[in-house]
C-alpha cells in the first residue's frame, strides 16, 4: 500500500467532481494505492505462495473547511451533488482520476452560516477493461483462446497454480471462464476451462 498526503494545496489547480468546483482546495487530502493479494498455504509444508489478484481501487480522502460568508450554502452545494448517482469526473489538483464515486461526506463540527468543516471520501471507479475477443493488461492486448480441455479442481488447488501447471496465465484461463468472478474462489469438483 502507498499513501501520499499534501497540505496547503491553495495555490494549485482547483479539485473538482462532476459539476462542482471546490472555491479553494481541501487543507489536507490523502491517495491510497492498494492491491488485492491472497496468500496461499502449502498444508503440511510449511510457508505459503502470494498471488497478485490486480491493483484495487484507489481511495482519495481528505478535510477541508468552507468558512465566511456563506460558507453552510457552499457546503450544501458540494452536498446537493453528494447525493447524485453514479461515477463521475473527478479532476484532483496533482493526480487525475476519469471517475470515481462519492463514497463519504462528512461534517466535523457543528455547523455555522459562515463555517463548515468536513470531510470526504471517492473511490475510484475502474471497471475491467474487456473487448470481445481480447483483455487489455499493461496497454497490450493477449489473445483470448477458445477452451479446447477443462480441468476438475481438487483440494489445495487455486487458478494461478492451475495456471502453471498447464503453462498459461491467470489471465488467459479467466478469458475463457466468464463464470468465475472472483479468481479466488473456486471450489472442489469444479470444471476450468483450459485455453489451447
Amino acid at each position: 500500500m502507498f499513501l501520499f498526503w499534501g497540505e496547503n494545496i491553495m495555490n494549485l489547480t482547483p479539485l473538482k467532481y462532476k459539476t462542482y468546483s471546490w472555491s479553494h482546495n481541501p487543507e489536507t487530502y490523502t491517495i491510497v494505492f492498494d492491491k488485492d493479494l491472497v496468500a496461499h498455504k502449502y498444508p503440511g509444508k510449511g510457508g505459503a505462495e502470494i498471488e497478485d489478484l490486480a491493483t484495487a481501487h484507489r481511495v482519495i480522502t481528505g478535510k477541508g473547511t468552507f468558512a465566511g460568508v456563506g460558507a453552510y450554502d457552499e457546503f450544501r452545494k458540494l452536498a446537493t451533488v453528494f447525493y447524485e448517482d453514479g461515477a463521475g469526473p473527478l479532476i484532483h489538483p496533482v493526480w487525475q482520476i476519469s471517475n470515481a464515486v462519492f463514497k463519504k461526506l462528512q461534517v466535523t463540527q457543528e455547523p455555522t452560516p459562515d463555517f463548515v468543516a468536513y470531510e470526504f471520501e471517492f473511490w475510484e471507479d475502474t471497471p475491467a477493461l474487456v473487448e470481445s475477443k481480447a483483455i487489455v493488461i499493461n496497454d497490450e492486448q493477449t489473445p483470448i483462446t477458445e477452451p479446447s480441455k477443462s480441468h476438475t479442481v481438487v483440494q489445495g488447488e487455486y487458478l494461478n497454480k492451475i495456471a502453471k501447471d498447464y503453462n498459461t496465465t491467470l489471465d488467459s484461463i479467466l478469458a475463457v471462464n466468464k463464470d468465475i468472478k472472483n479468481p479466488n474462489k473456486i471450489s472442489i469438483g469444479q470444471k476450468i476451462n483450459i485455453p489451447s
